[in-house]
């Protein structure tokens, strides 16, 4: 490949410079915490080495962001169009799952926060108010390396993930002349052409410019006389009707929109922002700043937006989940059950998130794991590395023992059984020594098993003239209490 061409795809797509993702032909995806080099570059456009890169840079700016359009049916050159047709500073490439990216660029590095706004507005406008919006943090924590999107070119001579304009497939030179046009269009607004409603939700406006389904017109009404009558209560009924006429070619019966104004008139009603029309064009967070606007206490529950998930690779594994723009660390266990997931949400990140059934959780976590991400975790990050390292600590205070009597005063004393050097301990006083150290391990069988698997073992012993039960553990000797973990035969 050209290298002039590489150069500026790299230039394009600049972004953590401590971290990026990969994606095997085996199609195993995983985050590689270091920069990706030239190689990898190489590799992406030879089809023998997906690449991902994170957005956000470690000063919380981007110089690039996407729309994950998750929908694999949709398309792409009609996508194109509605983007030419709205004069949006995007490009649309197909995504590796078929769906779409459309991707933004700058020329300078724009605020992370300032970039999510933009997108998200171009989502709803299109249509898709739901879609991931790239790069999904504001901020990075020292040791967060936040999330990777897959680029387009992969195996760039049979490249399935090409960009599109309104006539097809680009090959590469178009893509980065249009990317370049894209870059020009700095700090213009994310959607042109917007109608003048004052104060109006966003969706409603978008909606007025794209137009209402036959199928949708009594639901898209009534949200517009939500909007009449927190405008102006006192014509309601005028004003709804007016917005009949403009947003269908075929109107309501002048009966329906007078019941319309007269329910909504009499009750306190809000926006159904989950139901269609608005859900596929909403925009949240611009709604909340527009003066008839939804309010955050409009909404008995908050929403609950599900983004990617990564599985960390400790033994026993633990799972990312974003929450709301916000990574919550379950186990699987907690993961599975969405009873769980919701009471852990409040608690973590303050979300009251809505009721849903439990078949449903499972199935949106199902879609989920399609793109999860793997990431590597140190031994010691496990259950068994985390009680390995305590249990070593403890058991050296056997150093200070007498004999076996020291165990009835809590400490850990040697001894031997069956000839060969042990520490023998009560299990209370381990889980004292934990406890003091304010460490949050696993508890129950979890705990236990991680502790068998080294090396501890039952016994009863007499000491003072009574048997007691205690643990113990072997040693190779007490001078550095190394701890003889068992080897496992494997079945066959």
């Amino acid at each position: 490949m050209d290298d002039g061409k590489s150069a500026k795809f790299q230039a394009l797509y600049r972004g953590l410079d401590r971290a990026h993702g990969i994606w095997t032909t085996a199609g195993r995806p995983r985050t590689v915490r270091t920069a990706a080099m030239d190689g990898d570059w190489t590799a992406h456009f030879n089809g023998k080495l997906g690449l991902g890169i994170v957005p956000i840079m470690d000063d919380g700016r981007c110089l690039f962001g996407a729309i994950d359009i998750d929908q694999d049916d949709i398309d792409h050159q009609e996508l194109a169009r509605k983007v030419r047709q709205y004069e949006m500073p995007l490009v649309v490439c197909r995504s590796k799952s078929g769906g779409a990216h459309c991707y933004t660029f700058y020329r300078t590095p724009q605020p992370a926060a300032e970039v999510q706004k933009r997108l998200a507005a171009c989502a709803a406008k299109l249509g898709y108010g739901g879609a991931e919006i790239f790069p999904k943090q504001v901020k990075l924590a020292p040791d967060q390396v936040g999330n990777w999107i897959n680029l387009p070119y992969f195996n760039l001579a049979k490249t399935a993930r090409p960009g599109y304009d309104t006539d097809g497939p680009l090959d590469l030179d178009s893509f980065l002349t249009a990317a370049e046009k894209v870059q020009g269009m700095e700090g213009q607004p994310a959607t042109a052409h917007e109608d003048s409603m004052e104060g109006a939700p966003p969706c409603l406006v978008t909606l007025m410019q794209t137009g209402i389904t036959a199928g949708q017109r009594n639901e898209g009404l009534y949200n517009y006389a939500i909007y009449c009558k927190k405008k102006s209560p006192e014509t309601l009924e005028d004003d709804l009707m007016a917005f009949n006429h403009k947003l269908f070619d075929r109107p309501l019966p002048v009966k329906e929109v007078q019941t319309l104004a007269k329910s909504i008139g009499r009750r306190t009603y809000g926006y159904k922002c989950s139901l269609p029309p608005i859900n596929a064009v909403c925009n949240r967070p611009e709604c909340l700043l527009r003066k008839f606007g939804v309010r955050p206490q409009d909404d008995s529950y908050n929403d609950l937006m599900v983004g990617s998930i990564t599985k960390i690779e400790t033994d026993p594994p633990r799972w990312s989940l974003e929450i709301n723009g916000v990574d919550v660390i379950f186990s699987t266990e907690e993961l599975m059950e969405y009873r769980v997931v919701r009471k852990l949400a409040l608690e973590r990140i303050n979300v009251i998130a809505p009721p849903m059934k439990q078949e449903d959780w499972l199935a949106l976590l199902k879609h989920r794991m399609t793109t999860m991400v793997k990431v590597e975790a140190p031994v010691d990050a496990g259950v068994e590395g985390q009680v390995g390292s305590i249990f070593l600590d403890f058991i050296t205070i056997a150093d200070r023992s007498r004999d076996r009597t020291d165990v009835l005063r809590g400490i850990p004393a040697k001894d031997t059984i069956d000839k060969k050097p042990v520490v023998i301990f009560r299990s209370c006083d381990f889980m004292d020594f934990v406890k003091r150290r304010r460490v949050d391990l696993p508890k129950g069988p979890e705990f236990w098993m991680a502790m068998k698997r080294l090396g501890c073992g039952h016994h009863k012993v007499r000491i003072q003239d009574k048997t007691i039960q205690v643990w113990y553990v072997a040693v190779k000797d007490y001078s550095g209490f190394e701890i003889q973990v068992p080897r496992e035969e494997v079945e066959i």
